[in-house]
């Protein structure tokens, strides 16, 4: 889950990448195993999709608090795709915000509604930002945003 060898190092990834946008920590830097757990249990809503250009690109990583807020296990999540988690009448918004991290590498306070998998909405104003290797190499986006207490 998340602290096997890849989860650990596409965590390393995504916080460097943070980093790199944002010029702030989402957790206290301590060992890349010791990162990887704080992310996971972090009161922050986590989640990263896959790159490319396929429209149901599905989720690589979710924390704890993301797990709990779609009411899935793991396994579930990284099979969902991660449009699924807006409504219909909100797709084409989130599109735009991911183009405009395609082309700046973040955006800040992004506010959009998203939606648990039995379809109760809910406002975010996320972070995103690209997640991508040593050498640069795309590893998806990612978001972070507070768990939300309202649902409509």
């Amino acid at each position: 889950m998340f602290n096997d060898q890849a989860s650990v190092e596409f965590v390393r990834h995504l916080l460097d990448s943070y980093w790199r946008y944002f010029e702030r920590d989402l957790v206290r830097r301590q060992t890349p195993e010791a990162d990887a757990y704080d992310l996971f249990r972090d009161e922050l809503v986590i989640v990263a999709h896959e790159p490319g250009t396929n429209p149901y690109k599905t989720f690589v990583y979710g924390n704890d608090q993301a797990l709990e807020l779609w009411a899935v296990g793991w396994n579930q999540l990284m099979v969902t795709p991660s449009r699924m988690t807006t409504p219909a009448e909100h797709q084409a918004e989130r599109q735009q915000a991911f183009d405009e991290v395609a082309v700046q590498g973040f955006k800040r306070g992004y506010p959009g509604i998203r939606q648990t998998l039995d379809g109760r909405q809910f406002r975010i104003v996320a972070d995103i930002w690209k997640v991508s290797g040593p050498d640069g190499e795309d590893l998806g986006l990612a978001a972070a945003f507070p768990k939300p207490t309202t649902f409509f």
